[in-house]
């Protein structure tokens, strides 16, 4: 496979995602197989099996993977995993990421049963086959290195799912407020089953760029398999490899999105950042606030969000259940974009996360994270501002970032 010189993928979940079926489709695209299973020697027991195979479904043939441990069942919670991680051989950006994946999925376990993410104990996604398909989709997304990745709407199925708690409704609660969070599109049909586990779920809310089929030219399509049989329905995931249209700009470059805007003069100003978080969380890009002069000489606010065109009932719901405005404007906006990356650089007092953004190519902008740059200041003792002023240096002398733009 020649990373780099493709920059899009694209995932069609018409029947479901998981783990096993994410990296069954990358392997099927063309990953190579053995640079995977060494990937995941690191995090994985000795006796534990990595199987890779071709099969079919239906008339449909694609790649099987599967991960097989003689392990016991076992409990973990986020700090066995995060100290598994750290004594693993991985490279930087894989275990940020991974880390990344299973503090989300902690946070949301942790906001279903009450508790908080420390205390969460995973039971499915505790076991090593489910670490190994979230650390094996860190892994792949940074091997394969798109610049962009799109996936249509997702089955979840139906029905209803044996957990460690029970029985539940499919979509299961963490793979319903997953989704909820990355503001993925979500349909069910009549198959009965459990189709989008919440591997899956988080793999869609923490890769994918957009929701929809962008223009492309494709290069190369993966298809992993399902491990069971649905009646008639072919049980797979299809990717694609490919590179942006030449007859239009790149999807990165440029969007059409929603401005909704709102003027409150009567709201007690505690409740603005309630209101903030919420918006932020059902999937707004940009939630800011702009003093006015209003009517009769009062001050007040005029609140604008900036949001996906398919997420403008739910933003607009919030705004006025939340607030005291009686009504929303509305405006269709285009926004020129930089195609983005992010990277991982090291400084003497550990790894940092930093924003890259490029134009025709180009790097011209970078931008330490803030939330990367205060974990580090907290963990170190350090300033951090100085923390921020050493990720900068470290990022503007990176060989790999300066070879990302040539």
């Amino acid at each position: 496979m020649n990373e780099g010189k493709k920059n899009i993928l694209f995932l069609e979940p018409f029947s479901g995602i998981s783990g096993d079926i994410f990296l069954g489709s990358l392997l099927d695209l063309g990953l190579e197989e053995s640079w995977l299973r060494e990937v995941l020697t690191e995090i994985i027991p000795e006796k534990t099996q990595v199987k890779v195979w071709k099969d079919k479904r239906g008339e449909v043939s694609g790649t099987r993977f599967a991960v097989e441990t003689a392990e016991k069942p076992k409990h973990r919670d986020l700090d066995d995993i995060l100290i598994l991680l750290d004594e693993s051989g991985l490279e930087g950006d894989i275990i940020d990421k991974s880390k990344e994946m299973f503090e989300r999925l902690a946070k949301t376990e942790g906001k279903i049963h009450g508790v908080t993410k420390e205390e969460v104990h995973f039971h499915e996604v505790g076991a090593i086959d489910s670490i190994a398909d979230i650390v094996g989709a860190a892994a792949a997304v940074s091997k394969i290195s798109p610049e962009r990745i799109f996936s249509d709407p997702v089955n979840v199925g139906s029905g209803t799912v044996s957990t460690a708690h029970g029985d539940l409704p499919v979509p299961a609660p963490a793979t319903a407020e997953l989704l909820r969070q990355g503001g993925v599109p979500n349909y069910s049909t009549e198959a009965r089953a459990e189709l989008t586990t919440p591997t899956g779920a988080l793999i869609l809310a923490t890769f994918v760029d957009d929701f929809t089929r962008p223009q492309m030219i494709p290069e190369s399509i993966g298809r992993g398999l399902g491990s069971r049989e649905l009646e008639g329905k072919t049980n797979f995931l299809r990717t694609t490899l490919a590179s942006s249209s030449r007859a239009s700009p790149t999807p990165e470059c440029k969007g059409t999105e929603i401005l909704l805007e709102t003027n409150i003069d009567d709201m007690n100003p505690e409740i603005f950042p309630v209101v903030e978080e919420k918006l932020m969380e059902a999937g707004a890009s940009e939630v800011f606030k702009t003093p006015i002069q209003m009517k009769k000489n009062r001050p007040g606010v005029k609140l604008t969000v900036i949001c996906p065109a398919e997420l403008r009932k739910k933003i607009s719901s919030i705004l006025f259940r939340e607030t005291s405005t009686l009504g929303v404007r509305v405006h269709e906006i285009e926004r020129e974009k930089l195609e983005r990356k992010i990277k991982t650089v090291k400084t003497e007092f550990g790894r940092v996360q930093v924003k890259l953004g490029y134009e025709n190519g180009e790097l011209v902008n970078i931008a330490p994270e803030f939330e990367s740059c205060h974990d580090l200041a907290e963990k170190s003792g350090e300033p951090l501002k100085k923390i921020y002023r050493r990720a900068l240096v470290a990022a503007e002398d990176s060989q790999e970032i300066k070879r990302s733009s040539q």
